[in-house]
């Protein structure tokens, strides 16, 4: 994930070191830094390359340079949403940031209701110094701000807004806050009873999953697929390099082991690129641990752990270029 920092009110712009700040506290969320400032306006992006990954440079403005959006996440639906607005609105690029700030320039908030994706993001009116945030319908991707006087910083990660001294509130899932407004629910989970045969449930299920893993490989760039050799990853991986070229399999376990042994197999009968990353106990070391409970910001015993192998696991996919 991406990660994305705000500053706005009366002397934001003095604010520079603030943002400088909470920009190095989530360092490792991204490749490229960018940053954007103006009278009672700062933000800043550590930005990963997906969609339109040449052009997508964040801020992106509206063509009248009214309006300014900083963006972490992905939306799926993004190319229907472009077809959809390309009359309406004067796209400068074809990445799915300008999408959403298309969007709510032609339905408001109510753009909400359009995306399919997972996300937070801020969109800032330059003339009125406002701005409109919000977060995807679970809350996939997190999002904090903290309210001064004049002021309203934004963040990615709790840690980029503790230096502040002020009581940082999340923006919860499903959610968003317009101008000045109180914070407001635009997805609330419903749940109801429905009476399928099995055939019509497998059926809505595969389509389901299919265009799901499909809309998540949509991009340029190698695609990495984390495979235990069990049943739920390896119809991840079977639909991946149906729709994309370059997919590369990792797989966390001893060479010896029955796992690593079926997941070898099945990537030899299909041939993808498989990568073995053997950990153990003696992988690890304390500071890993620490490391692992700053970056993620978990404090339960299980999330600390996967934490911990997690970053072991992406650090290794890294050095493929993935």
């Amino acid at each position: 994930m991406c990660g994305i920092v705000a500053i706005i009110g009366k002397g934001a712009e003095e604010r520079g070191e603030d943002l400088d700040y909470m920009i190095q506290q989530m360092e490792s969320r991204g490749e490229i830094t960018e940053k954007y400032k103006e009278k009672s306006v700062l933000t800043g992006t550590r930005r990963l390359k997906i969609v339109d990954s040449f052009h997508a440079k964040q801020p992106i403005f509206n063509a009248e340079k009214t309006k300014l959006i900083i963006f972490n996440g992905e939306i799926f639906n993004y190319q229907e949403l472009y077809d959809e607005l390309k009359d309406q609105y004067n796209f400068q690029t074809h990445s799915d940031t300008e999408v959403i700030l298309a969007a709510y320039q032609v339905y408001g908030t109510g753009c909400l209701n359009h995306f399919n994706g997972q996300f937070s993001f801020v969109i800032i009116d330059l003339e009125q110094k406002e701005c409109f945030m919000a977060r995807d319908e679970i809350g996939i991707v997190p999002l904090y701000y903290v309210q001064t006087k004049d002021l309203i910083y934004i963040a990615s990660e709790i840690k980029a807004l503790t230096f502040l001294k002020h009581k940082i509130e999340k923006l919860n899932p499903g959610s968003f806050i317009y101008r000045k407004s109180q914070e407001q629910q635009y997805f609330i989970p419903k749940y109801k009873i429905q009476e399928r045969n099995q055939e019509l449930f497998l059926s809505e299920l595969r389509t389901s999953l299919i265009k799901a893993v499909k809309s998540r490989v949509n991009t340029n760039l190698p695609i990495g697929v984390i495979f235990s050799g069990g049943l739920d990853s390896s119809i991840v991986l079977s639909q991946a390099i149906k729709f994309h070229r370059n997919v590369t399999a990792f797989t966390v376990g001893s060479e010896n082991s029955d796992d690593v042994k079926i997941a070898s197999r099945y990537c030899t009968e299909h041939n993808i690129k498989h990568v073995i990353i053997n950990l153990s106990k003696n992988t690890f070391t304390p500071e890993d641990i620490k490391e692992a409970i700053v970056c993620s910001e978990l404090t339960e015993y299980g999330d600390i752990i996967n934490a911990v192998i997690s970053m072991k696991l992406f650090q290794e996919i890294s050095k493929h270029n993935i």
